[in-house]
């Protein structure tokens, strides 16, 4: 009798102070996810551009997640059809780059939902050069790289739908160092592009998109 009540308070607090506790179940299920951001297909980070890329997340724990990011910099979609119904103008604009973006993400609620699924904080830092070379005929008479260097601390949440399909919506803050060098006379400036979407000169960034991927 005296075992039995012993045992019948003791299992309920043992389940307490375990219950958070990872089971094999929960390890089992981690998951990477392979994603895109649609728009930057057709609007790039650079105006006129475009983000060919991927982003590919993984979990290194139950709360804890590292994403990478790569792409190739080219004309957008727009630029192109302008370009292709401009027969009078003779000016060939050539546009060549690379971006890698490297985020770490903490999920909070990490033993209800594993990483990479639910709310989520981070930082988040992103390198970007972009070449453009301005040509007439088949001369070159302008040169110039575009560097977009950005630090920030990110937030957002990441459905997992049916454990196949991701949704991630983000935003955050933080620093910007965007410059563009005319490489003919290293003559180098910062730069706010018109239609920005900050709206601050200087080096405050403003963080906000979404994200389609593939869970396996």
């Amino acid at each position: 009798m005296l075992l039995a009540l012993l045992l019948g308070v003791f299992n309920p607090l043992k389940a307490q102070f375990i219950s958070d506790e990872p089971t094999i179940e929960q390890v089992r299920v981690r998951r990477t996810v392979i994603k895109i951001d649609p728009s930057l297909f057709v609007f790039g980070q650079i105006p006129g551009t475009a983000d060919y890329h991927f982003k590919y997340e993984f979990a290194i724990g139950i709360k804890h997640s590292l994403q990478i990011s790569l792409a190739y910099i080219s004309k957008n979609i727009p630029t192109l059809i302008a370009e292709a119904n401009d027969t009078s103008n003779t000016t060939k604009i050539g546009v060549n780059g690379f971006r890698g973006q490297l985020s770490y993400k903490f999920y909070p609620f990490g033993m209800k939902l594993q990483a990479p699924a639910g709310f989520f904080v981070g930082a988040h830092v992103s390198i970007n050069r972009t070449n453009f070379t301005y040509k007439q005929s088949s001369t070159k008479y302008r040169d110039y790289t575009v560097s977009y260097d950005n630090a920030a601390l990110i937030w957002g949440y990441q459905f997992i739908l049916n454990n196949r399909f991701s949704i991630e919506l983000f935003q955050g803050l933080g620093y910007r160092d965007n410059r563009i060098r005319n490489d003919y006379t290293g003559e180098e400036e910062k730069l706010n592009f018109n239609g920005d979407v900050t709206p601050f000169p200087g080096s405050f960034k403003i963080y906000f998109g979404a994200a389609l991927g593939l869970n396996y």
